[in-house]
């Protein structure tokens, strides 16, 4: 009734919060928030992964240009987990979303380019390596 009144439908809804007074009513939330939704499994999973990989918290950034003792590389490296955490958020979600049947789309080659720039990455030759040396 809300989104009718304002002009949206349930597809423009980009955030919901749900505060439970009983958690016996968890199930009955979570049936009626899957009836409008759609079941998101797989985006929590995708999300809980990005939070796991994602750039720590204020106390550990500042431990982190303490330690680095220059503001360009903490940015550095605090932009490279975000930017790492994003890629394997991606590639869950969307890789996930085509082996549930969902058909391949641009996410999905997006996520199947990083997937092989992650394989390139962990496979290449050490430009440092000696020839011959094991």
């Amino acid at each position: 009734a809300i989104l009718d009144a304002a002009g949206y439908a349930v597809s423009d809804v980009v955030k919901t919060t749900v505060f439970l007074k009983d958690m016996g009513d968890f199930a009955a939330v979570n049936a009626i928030y899957a009836e409008f939704f759609g079941d998101s499994k797989l985006s929590a999973y995708s999300f809980m992964i990005f939070n796991l990989l994602c750039a720590p918290c204020f106390a550990a950034m500042g431990a982190i240009k303490r330690e680095m003792n220059n503001a360009k590389w903490t940015f550095a490296a605090i932009g490279y987990m975000c930017v790492f955490a994003y890629s394997v958020s991606l590639m869950v979600y969307q890789l996930g979303m085509f082996f549930a049947g969902n058909g391949f789309n641009v996410g999905t080659a997006v996520a199947c380019v990083i997937v092989l720039a992650f394989l390139w990455l962990l496979f290449r030759r050490n430009k440092y390596a000696k020839k011959g040396a094991v």
